[in-house]
């Protein structure tokens, strides 16, 4: 015998946003659809909004315990998930991305660090800066003593 209502719990399960599915679990942390926290409870994080990060993470930087994002990215590489946490994960990268671009149009080598570091900067191009910072990948390349003419 079918049961009709089991497809109408599973559509008020999607329509009401039910984020306490786990995606991955392990001995440290728990990853469910809308959160991530330690499996002792004391450092969480989630995403109402693929614009937001609220977290009781103990960061200097992140002393608000929330993060917006205030950088137009519209003009780099966007993705659609099927969690606002992995969206705002993506769009968290792709701000420090925008913020790494230093005046001289070229990326910045890391917080306390300006110039560009040969080690550095090659590895962060190959990762992914190649294609989200064409513009500053390649004058970066070309701050590189090495590769100056």
């Amino acid at each position: 015998m079918r049961k009709p209502y089991l497809f109408l719990i599973v559509i008020a399960a999607m329509l009401c946003g039910c984020n306490d599915e786990v995606i991955f679990s392990n001995d440290e942390f728990e990853w469910k659809r809308g959160s991530i926290s330690l499996n002792d409870g004391s450092i969480t994080a989630y995403a109402p909004d693929s614009k937001t990060i609220i977290s009781n993470y103990p960061d200097a930087e992140f002393e608000t315990g929330k993060w917006t994002l205030t950088r137009d990215i519209s003009h780099l590489p966007q993705y659609s998930a099927p969690t606002s946490l992995e969206e705002a994960l993506y769009n968290l990268s792709l701000e420090e991305s925008v913020i790494a671009v230093e005046p001289d149009s070229t990326l910045r080598t890391g917080k306390n660090w300006s110039g560009v570091w040969t080690r550095d900067i090659s590895y962060s191009i190959l990762l992914s800066l190649s294609h989200i910072q064409t513009n500053a990948s390649i004058n970066s390349l070309m701050n590189v003593s090495i590769i100056k003419l």
